[in-house]
């Protein structure tokens, strides 16, 4: 009876954490809540959670303990052994999650933040349009802006600063 209840537990747990990982690697949004009758259980993807948690538990601790018992272990000690590699896979997944998720950069910018940095100009800039172009990077990544110049034309190639920001257009001057 024994055997048959971690057979169970060890095929269902290997599953469904197959699965969930398969989710997070393949990008697969599995965020759900589960209601239990005026409370709910969020099972996010976000991080970890108590149902991830659980599911790692439950497959790593009957895996192992599965495994001591092959080898002649008393149940007991198949348990306990069983119970602390399950806490440590619990704790190892969760870390693997969290630098997946912590992986994601903010792609997100608004222009403002553009405002007294310098850049490059990239197409001539000139005070009478808003047709020059000037590259700054702004969290990291190289952003294309459009640019007037505040007096002057600026050639191609020319350091600027972005003094002020109007209609999403940067107003530059040479350095």
């Amino acid at each position: 009876m024994t055997i048959t209840l971690f057979w169970i537990a060890v095929t269902a747990g290997s599953i469904l954490i197959i699965l969930l990982s398969l989710s997070l690697i393949s990008g697969l949004d599995l965020d759900f809540d589960l209601d239990f009758g005026g409370s709910e259980v969020d099972a996010n993807g976000g991080g970890l959670g108590f149902i991830k948690g659980f599911l790692t538990f439950i497959s790593v601790c009957t895996w192992v303990a599965k495994i001591f018992l092959d080898f002649s272990f008393g149940l007991y000690v198949a348990f306990i052994f069983g119970g602390v590699a399950g806490i440590l896979a619990v704790f190892l997944l969760a870390w693997i999650f969290s630098a997946f998720i912590g992986a994601d950069e903010n792609v997100n910018w608004h222009i403002s933040e553009a405002l007294n940095k310098t850049g490059k100009v990239y197409l001539k800039v000139n005070p009478d349009n808003s047709n020059g172009i000037i590259q700054v990077e702004i969290n990291g990544v190289l952003r294309e802006i459009k640019a007037q110049s505040i007096d002057g034309i600026i050639p191609t190639g020319s350091n600027v600063k972005i003094v002020e920001i109007n209609d999403q257009i940067a107003m530059v001057d040479l350095l």
